[in-house]
C-alpha cells in the first residue's frame, strides 16, 4: 500500500499467499478502525459490497508523542513492521531485471549532531522529500527508508560506507 496503489482486500490478499483471507481482512479492518486505511469506493459485487482501500499517509506517521507513550514492545513491533514493509516494496524492484540498476542505492552514513541538529535535519529531509514530490507529480515514484538511531560504532574514515549494486564503493 506505501505505493498509493488502491486496493480491495482480495487484492491484497492475492499479494499475501502465505496469510489467510480471514487474517487479511481482519487486519485491514483493524488499520481502517485505526484510520491508516480509508475507505476510497464501495460497489456492490455479487450481492456483497466491496471496499477499494487507499492508506492515509498522514494518519500512518508517528509524531514523538505517539512513540513516547508507546512500551519498548510495541516499538519494536513498529521497527520490525517498518523493515518488513521496506523488504516487501524493495524485493520486487531487485529481482525485476527492467528496473535500471542505478536506481537501486543502500547505504549506510555515520554522522555527528546534537540534539537541534538532528531535529533540524528531520525536519529538512521531510522538506526535501514533499518538494520533490510535488515537484514531480509525474515521475517515476520512488521510496526512500531512513532509519535515524544512536550510533553502535565509529564507522570508518570517511564515516560512510556506500553501497552500489549490493557491492562497497
Amino acid at each position: 500500500m506505501l505505493d498509493r496503489r488502491e486496493r480491495t482486500p482480495a487484492m491484497l490478499a492475492e499479494e499475501v499467499p502465505d496469510v489467510s483471507r480471514a487474517t487479511v481482512y481482519r487486519q485491514i479492518a483493524l488499520l481502517a478502525k485505526a484510520g491508516l486505511f480509508k475507505a476510497l469506493h464501495r460497489e456492490r459485487r455479487r450481492g456483497a459490497v466491496e471496499i477499494t482501500y487507499g492508506i492515509d499517509a498522514a494518519a500512518a506517521r508517528f509524531n514523538p508523542s505517539d512513540v513516547a507513550q508507546m512500551s519498548r514492545a510495541q516499538i519494536e513491533r513498529l521497527f520490525v513492521t517498518f523493515w518488513t514493509n521496506v523488504l516487501a516494496n524493495a524485493t520486487p524492484a531487485l529481482r525485476d531485471r527492467t528496473v535500471a540498476i542505478d536506481d537501486l542505492r543502500f547505504f549506510t552514513l555515520g554522522f555527528k549532531a546534537d540534539a537541534d541538529s538532528f531535529a533540524e535535519l528531520r525536519a529538512r529531509l521531510l522538506e526535501l522529500f514533499t518538494e520533490c514530490d510535488e515537484a514531480s507529480p509525474d515521475g517515476v515514484f520512488r521510496t526512500a527508508s531512513i532509519v535515524m538511531h544512536p550510533g553502535t560504532k565509529q564507522l570508518p574514515a570517511d564515516r560512510s560506507t556506500r553501497h552500489s549494486k549490493g557491492t562497497p564503493q
